[in-house]
């Protein structure tokens, strides 16, 4: 199924969301070889808006592992989501990610060097990113990622075909 923006207004009444492009055109213009990622952005969009619902309120989302935004651009402009933070260890990615989403809120920092009293609503990290740490790191990064999480973690398993290229991430 493709989101396009009456599909998102019925997901949140009363709100307007601010795409202009459906969630295929949205990607597409991220991604030069045009693959598609309908249904994680459709994902993304009914987790946090029924998560937003169910608390009441506009939620925040920490993405671990930003690097040049291909989600967090998407995820910025959900009406639900008001407090949005995306970390990366690599410099050049979080320049990139600036250059491309200059309102985008990024920063270079490590998840283990994250204060212990901050917290979202949902933590985010790509599946890339969880996958190049060893099974003693994943560990630690699952507890690090539940402790900043007051509701939700989730892991996105779905890569670019160029993952880690900074053309297509």
């Amino acid at each position: 199924m493709d989101w396009n923006n009456t599909d998102l207004e019925k997901l949140a009444p009363g709100t307007t969301p601010q795409l202009g492009l459906d969630a295929y055109e949205f990607e597409k213009a991220y991604n030069e070889k045009g693959i598609a990622y309908s249904h994680e952005f459709a994902l993304f969009v009914k987790l946090t808006n029924e998560l937003s619902v169910k608390l009441g309120r506009t939620i925040s989302i920490l993405e671990v592992g930003v690097g040049t935004g291909r989600v967090g651009a998407f995820l910025h402009q959900l009406p639900w989501i008001d407090d949005y933070l995306g970390i990366d260890t690599e410099p050049s990615a979080i320049e990139v990610c600036k250059h491309r989403h200059p309102k985008l809120s990024v920063r270079q920092q490590n998840i283990f060097h994250v204060k212990p009293s901050e917290r979202w609503d949902v933590v985010i990290i790509p599946f890339g990113t969880f996958s190049g740490f060893n099974q003693d790191w994943q560990a630690s990064l699952l507890y690090k990622m539940v402790h900043h999480s007051t509701s939700m973690v989730i892991i996105d398993t779905l890569l670019p075909e160029a993952f880690g290229s900074t053309e297509d991430t």
